[in-house]
């Protein structure tokens, strides 16, 4: 699900700076919150005392949160109203 939303998202910003010339519609994105596991498990031993499967669950969520914000970042960069700054900065 999380490789076609990056995706989806630049489709979504291209369509509504035609059919709108801004982002407006797209401003909620910026309060959604994302779903990462705790720091602690992240930790070097703990990940080494983790399986396999684990260990590639955790690396693929922060590589898959990493691609996400990065994305979000890049469809609210070229917002020519402004709007969207000062949502911005509290997001990041």
């Amino acid at each position: 699900m999380m490789v076609c939303a990056t995706a989806v998202l630049g489709l979504t910003q291209t369509l509504e700076l035609r059919a709108t010339n801004s982002l407006d519609g797209l401003t909620a994105i910026l309060g959604c919150s994302l779903c990462l596991p705790l720091p602690s498990s992240l930790a070097v031993k703990q990940l080494s005392a983790s399986s396999a499967e684990q260990r590639q669950m955790a690396c693929l969520s922060l590589w898959h949160a990493v691609n996400w914000l990065r994305e979000v970042v890049n469809a609210f960069s070229c917002d020519k109203t402004g709007y969207a700054l000062p949502n911005m900065t509290v997001f990041l």
